[in-house]
C-alpha cells in the first residue's frame, strides 16, 4: 500500500495474513506478494470500489535494506542516556522561599514541567529541592542541537561520584554525605515507584546499557547528531561537563578537525540523500537517522588528505556563522536551526560544504 495507493495512508503500510504454524521449524516468509495501486474514489472506499480503481500487481518480497560495510566511525558513536521522565531529571532554577538568595553552592531547582510530558507523568507535581551544585550538570537533548552550534542546554540532576567514577543512588548518596543529593533522590525515586511501568530503577533506567555512566569521562571535544528529523543536525560540542541524551548520538573526536570534518558531513544533504532509503517513513518523508548515516562510506578523518582538511576548514567557518546566529526567547528550535541554515546558504559556505561532501561521499 503506501503512496502507492491514495488517498489511504500517507506513509508506507502493508497487510498481512498468516496462518498458525506447528512451531517445529521456521516458517519462511512468502517468496510472492501483492502489491496495489491506484486512486481510490474516496479514502473510506468498499471492496467493490477498490476493485474498480486498484490495481494488483504480484512481485517479489521486498529485499532488506543492508547495513554491512559503510562508514568505520559506525563503531564510535553511542546513543545518549535515557533523561525520563524529564520532570524527575531535568530542572530548572526555582526561586527561594525568603529574601535570601540559594547558596551557589546549593542551588535550589525545580522539576522542568513541560506540555509535551506524557501520562501519567504529567500529572504528577515536579520534586523541588536544593543539590550540590556538583550534581547539576548540563544536558543536551535533541532540541539542544542545531547545524554546527549548539543551542543553549537544559539543567539536570546527575547523580555522578566523580571521585569513585559510579552513579549513585539515594542510600549511596546519603552514605556519601551528599545530604540535599540524597533527598532529592529520595524524592524522585519514590515518585517513580509510584508511576513506573517499568521493572526497572530510575537509575537503572537513566544508564540502561551504560548509556549514561558510560559518557564519563566525558572527552573534551564530541561530535553529537540528532537521531530523529527531516533534516539531520550535528555540531562540536567542546562542553566537558554535558551530558546526552537519548535522543542524540554522540562519539569523541580526536581534535577539532575531526570534529568539524565529521560536522561537515553529518549537516550535508548528500548525505541525507545516501542513507533516506534506510530510514523508516513518515508522512513528510524520511524520519529517523540512528546508525543509518553511517551506511554511507563516510571515511576516517586523514589529516594528510586535501580534500577531508577542506571539508573540516569550510565547517569551522559555518561554525562561526552559526554562533552569530541569535537565538530568540520562545523560539521553537526548528525555527532556529531554519534561520541557521539560511545564515549559511546566504553566506555561502553551505554550497561549499555540499560541493566538498558529494566529493567526498562518491570517490570513497
Amino acid at each position: 500500500f503506501g503512496p502507492a495507493v491514495s488517498p489511504l495512508f500517507p506513509v508506507p503500510a502493508c497487510v498481512l495474513f498468516a496462518a498458525l504454524h506447528d512451531g517445529r521449524k521456521p516458517a519462511p516468509l512468502p517468496a510472492r506478494v501483492t502489491a496495489f495501486a491506484g486512486a481510490l474514489p474516496t479514502r473510506n472506499a468498499d471492496a467493490a470500489q477498490a476493485d474498480a480503481s486498484l490495481t494488483a500487481e504480484e512481485t517479489g518480497w521486498p529485499a532488506p535494506a543492508s547495513d554491512s560495510g559503510g562508514s568505520p566511525y559506525r563503531k564510535s558513536f553511542r546513543n545518549g542516556a535515557i533523561l525520563v521522565p524529564r520532570r524527575l531529571i531535568l530542572v530548572e532554577p526555582a526561586p527561594a522561599p525568603g529574601r535570601l538568595p540559594p547558596s551557589p553552592a546549593f542551588p535550589l531547582v525545580l522539576g522542568r514541567a513541560s506540555n509535551l510530558d506524557k501520562a501519567p507523568w504529567k500529572a504528577v507535581e515536579p520534586p523541588r529541592g536544593a543539590v550540590e551544585a556538583a550534581f547539576l550538570r548540563p544536558a543536551l537533548l535533541g532540541e539542544s542541537i542545531a547545524p554546527f552550534r549548539v543551542l543553549s542546554p537544559l539543567l539536570a540532576v546527575i547523580p555522578w561520584d566523580a571521585e569513585r567514577e559510579e552513579l549513585l543512588d539515594s542510600e549511596q548518596a546519603a552514605a556519601r554525605g551528599h545530604r540535599r543529593l540524597a533527598r532529592w533522590l529520595e524524592r524522585t525515586e519514590e515518585l517513580w515507584e509510584q508511576n513506573r511501568r517499568s521493572a526497572l530503577t530510575l537509575l537503572e533506567q537513566c544508564d540502561y546499557y551504560g548509556k549514561l555512566s558510560g559518557q564519563f569521562p566525558i572527552a573534551p571535544i564530541r561530535v553529537v547528531y540528532t537521531a530523529a528529523g527531516t533534516n539531520l543536525a550535528a555540531a562540536a560540542v567542546r562542553d566537558a561537563t554535558a551530558v546526552v541524551d537519548n535522543r542524540l548520538y554522540w562519539a569523541a573526536a580526536e581534535d577539532l578537525d575531526e570534529a568539524n570534518y565529521l560536522c561537515g558531513v553529518l549537516n550535508s544533504d548528500a548525505l541525507r540523500a545516501r542513507v533516506a532509503r534506510f530510514q523508516s517513513q513518515g508522512q513528510w518523508g524520511a524520519r529517523d537517522f540512528h546508525k543509518y548515516v553511517f551506511n554511507a562510506p563516510i571515511p576516517r578523518y586523514d589529516a594528510g588528505d586535501a580534500l577531508h582538511r577542506r571539508l573540516a576548514a569550510a565547517a569551522a567557518t559555518a561554525a562561526e556563522i552559526a554562533g552569530g546566529v541569535p537565538e530568540k526567547k520562545g523560539e521553537y528550535f526548528t525555527r532556529t536551526r531554519k534561520r541557521i541554515r539560511a545564515a549559511l546558504a546566504e553566506h555561502g559556505v553551505a554550497a561549499r560544504l555540499e560541493k566538498a561532501a558529494v566529493e567526498l561521499l562518491d570517490g570513497a
